[in-house]
């Protein structure tokens, strides 16, 4: 699997003066699998704690300041070290007002400890225990779905996922009057797929195009047209299985 913001991470990590990093994104984007890719890229080990299911840890964070301390309690609840070399991770921050605020501790008293959160909903939750964001001391990163071209590349498909980086999508061709049932035509076709915000529909498109030997100079396209939300992008392999068919 590839995701961008990898990159974004391994900057974070060798930057001089590091601050905590809370990637922020709505559930099931894949915050805690970015994490895991990125810590197996770099070697380095990762310690993952999930405050939402460890009250126990959430409520320390509450009145314990001291980051030593915090690890301490870390180590002995992952059964795991916790040092420069690791990357402690704080999954569903949310769950832990008190540990986003306390993330600035982190940077003033370890900063040489990379500390990466993922939480989702954060401004509700410390508004709700009127506790302040550590404006200044924290640094943040914004995911969101899976792209085409992180879907392609995680298939594979690296080529095909560089030539669309490479297109020029301010060219003519993409204009707004670009004409969709034309490219399908030169593409020559029998199945287009589209992602929007729609519900999924399947659904049989004809329609006249320029290049035709008749009078009018057109002549007729006929596909399928696959509609699918942004969501189901990782499961288009296996939906075009069952549109298609098998190969």
């Amino acid at each position: 699997m590839h995701r961008h913001q990898i990159a974004a991470l391994e900057q974070w990590l060798a930057a001089p003066r590091r601050k905590p990093l809370v990637i922020r994104g709505a559930r099931q984007v894949g915050k805690s699998t970015l994490v895991r890719l990125f810590c197996e890229a770099a070697g380095r080990p990762l310690v993952t704690v999930d405050l939402e299911r460890r009250p126990e840890l959430a409520a320390a964070f509450g009145h314990v300041r001291e980051p030593r301390a915090l690890l301490n309690l870390i180590e002995t609840a992952a059964n795991a070290p916790v040092g420069p070399d690791a990357v402690l991770f704080l999954d569903e921050i949310q769950a832990a007002p008190p540990a986003l605020a306390a993330l600035r501790y982190f940077l003033e008293d370890m900063p040489e400890q990379p500390v990466l959160a993922a939480g989702s909903l954060m401004e509700f939750a410390l508004a709700e225990q009127a506790l302040p964001m550590p404006v200044g001391r924290v640094s943040y990163l914004h995911m969101g779905p899976m792209t085409f071209t992180e879907f392609l590349r995680g298939s594979g498909q690296e080529r095909l996922a560089g030539q669309i980086d490479a297109f020029d999508w301010s060219s003519p061709s993409m204009a707004p009057e670009f004409d969709a049932h034309q490219f399908v035509a030169e593409k020559d076709v029998e199945l287009a797929v589209r992602f929007d915000a729609r519900p999924p529909s399947l659904q049989t498109v004809e329609a006249g195009v320029p290049g035709g030997a008749r009078a009018n100079g057109k002549r007729r396209v006929r596909y399928r047209l696959l509609s699918l939300p942004l969501y189901l992008i990782e499961r288009l392999p296996e939906i075009l299985r069952e549109v298609v068919g098998p190969g």
